[in-house]
């Protein structure tokens, strides 16, 4: 369709039937945890990684200062993990100064937080935290996050199968750092960030790089934008909503042809919009409305308190609802809206929940490398999609209380910490004993000379019962039932002993 005619006929718009399956489509336990949700989309794989560049990254940095960092000692999976949990955590308990968490101050402190590590630790594995090293010869933005941000990407898209209506809107990571690709935009209340464009639920976002980053074919940047976020949505007849940035009659017929629906406000400026409805009178009544059509796409301009201007492929003109409106007496009108108002009111408020419960807790610290901006915004995604799967599976008891995002990050941190304790890790060098040798100074499991008591181990860390026993350690002069409780009383001293 390249030339648009515009008529006041009033046709039926022809929408196919949407039969795609939606929702979840990952296979979990009927007793999910919310670290099984959020592991769907923040993986096990992408833990490991982390901890792999991260002790790749220390050793990189001692190499290149000449000297060794003797505060510093290998991360693994398990300390990796309580150190993502910290940063949730920071995200609900927020303080002017991360150290405020380890103060000795019992009213600012946080005991479990010291329990996990010290503000020492944290600040070490802050320091060489690290995804990714580019290439010398790389031209990628993104390549620091490039591993994590493919991967959180891909997990998005297989796990929840999207939804009929879709809503596309941009939203920004507030940073003011040095980044070539930082956006300003005066009409956010985050003015200076990271620009990102994704939709409702996380099925699809892109990060903006600049005008450079865009074929040069002639299009705009929305449309650029749209058609990659809609790519896999092609011929599945989904509806997809967006505001007036976006919205462009070229755009429109597009996703038309791909079997897309759309609906979105249009600034009266777009090229190809009708004339007729470019120059209304400034005050037509409250409720009355004017459309165009030119076969599926529908030009509407209603008047509310303003004129408000829409693009639609998706609703005929004819169809509509009626409404409130307070007036300035107190009184309420009855008022009527075209049914296109209502279909974009009701579906375009995906981007603005997902905006509220990533920025009411956020993920982690201020930082000044761009990249940690983005991979906490990656951490909250994952999050966030990960307490939509878990409502979806309503693991949550009838009779308990309204299961919030709150209530999931706080289990989730619970979960990824998991009784993780630095301190503890730290154990003195371990030291093997052969036990079938007769030196009394080496640990022996054998018969004590001297009458049966209980067993040490199990009274304690075992089994917590009362075991009375005549063996036990010839060198610790310590009741002990039998070898396993032999082996396992030392572990926890830091002596290991074999049976050679």
């Amino acid at each position: 369709m390249n030339e648009i005619i515009w008529s006041e006929a009033n046709q039926d718009v022809n929408v196919r039937q949407f039969n795609e399956s939606t929702g979840p489509q990952v296979l979990l336990n009927a007793d999910v945890s919310e670290l099984d949700c959020f592991n769907t989309f923040f993986t096990t794989e992408m833990i490991s990684k982390l901890v792999q560049e991260t002790n790749l990254n220390a050793r990189r940095k001692q190499q290149l200062a000449g000297r060794n960092d003797t505060n510093w000692t290998e991360t693994d999976f398990a300390e990796m993990s309580a150190y993502l949990g910290i940063l949730i955590l920071m995200g609900i308990i927020q303080v002017p100064d991360y150290k405020l968490l380890w103060s000795t101050n019992k009213f600012l402190a946080n005991g479990g937080v010291k329990e996990v590590m010290p503000v020492k630790r944290y600040e070490k594995l802050t320091q060489y935290l690290h995804v990714n090293e580019p290439e010398a010869d790389s031209t990628d933005k993104l390549a620091r996050i490039r591993p994590i941000l493919d991967s959180v990407l891909e997990r998005c898209r297989v796990a929840n199968k999207p939804r009929q209506n879709q809503s596309i809107d941009e939203a920004m990571i507030p940073y003011k750092g040095r980044f070539s690709a930082k956006q300003y935009v005066p009409s956010k209340p985050v003015k200076w960030g990271i620009k990102l464009i994704f939709s409702g639920y996380c099925h699809e976002f892109d990060v903006y790089l600049g005008k450079g980053s865009n074929p040069n074919n002639g299009k705009s940047l929305s449309y650029h934008v749209i058609t990659k976020l809609s790519e896999e949505l092609k011929g599945k007849f989904h509806h997809v909503y967006f505001d007036s940035f976006f919205t462009s009659i070229p755009l429109a017929l597009n996703l038309l042809e791909n079997g897309i629906y759309m609906c979105g406000t249009i600034r009266k400026n777009r090229k190809q919009f009708p004339e007729e409805l470019k120059n209304l009178p400034i005050r037509l009544e409250q409720g009355q409305y004017v459309g165009r059509q030119c076969q599926n796409l529908v030009a509407v301009v209603w008047m509310d308190k303003k004129h408000v201007s829409l693009l639609s492929t998706n609703q005929s003109i004819d169809q509509s609802d009626i409404t409130e409106r307070r007036q300035k007496d107190g009184t309420m009108k009855h008022i009527t809206r075209p049914r296109i108002i209502t279909n974009y009111q009701a579906n375009f408020r995906g981007v603005d929940i997902c905006d509220q419960l990533r920025s009411k807790y956020p993920v982690g610290r201020s930082s000044k490398k761009w990249w940690k901006f983005l991979f906490n915004f990656l951490t909250n995604i994952c999050i966030i999609n990960g307490f939509v799967l878990y409502d979806h599976f309503n693991q949550v008891e009838k009779k308990k209380k309204r299961y919030t995002q709150l209530d999931f990050r706080i289990n989730l941190v619970s979960h990824l910490i998991n009784g993780y304790s630095y301190t503890k890790k730290k154990t003195p060098a371990l030291v093997v004993y052969p036990m079938n040798m007769s030196n009394p100074n080496l640990h022996r499991h054998t018969r004590l000379k001297r009458k049966k008591s209980t067993c040490k181990f199990c009274t304690k860390h075992g089994e917590k019962k009362r075991k009375e026993t005549i063996h036990g350690c010839i060198k610790c002069d310590k009741h002990l039932c039998c070898f396993e409780c032999h082996r396992r009383f030392h572990s926890v001293i830091g002596v290991v002993v074999t049976e050679e």
